[in-house]
């Protein structure tokens, strides 16, 4: 019984772990160009203040340095002085999914996405968009 009541008490004051997850919700790739837009090619070359666009947009920081969003299947990872990268997984056509994403780039940063690599890849059924960048 002590063992019992000691096992509670020490569960109550034991923080929970960070989700390291992404939620089962598809993001629109024009959606997911906005986020790394800002929370990427706006924040280069350092990508300092990367994570505080990210936090605004709901994502949770986990140990590794990953932003996963809760909701959306989506997460960026910005390394600083080196790269930032996002995945996201889609539905449909590849080349119409990376155009929509590059085109929401362009619109949110005033140019093209000119230096950002974006390639897709289909693993255990789902399709993948991988975008990333390095500082200049």
């Amino acid at each position: 019984m002590r063992i019992a009541l000691l096992v509670t008490a020490l569960s109550f004051f034991t923080a929970p772990a960070q989700s390291q997850e992404v939620g089962a919700k598809l993001i629109d790739p024009a959606n997911a160009g906005a986020i790394f837009a800002e929370a990427c090619i706006k924040k280069l070359p350092s990508f300092r203040r990367s994570g505080n666009t990210l936090d605004v947009n709901g994502f949770l920081k986990a140990s590794t340095g990953t932003f996963f969003h809760p909701e959306f299947n989506i997460s960026v990872k910005p390394v600083r002085n080196e790269k930032c990268s996002l995945v996201m997984v889609f539905r449909g056509d590849d080349a119409a999914s990376i155009s929509r994403f590059s085109d929401a780039v362009t619109k949110r940063t005033g140019g093209g996405a000119a230096g950002i690599k974006i390639t897709t890849r289909q693993l255990a059924g789902k399709n993948y968009l991988v975008a990333e960048t390095r500082p200049e």
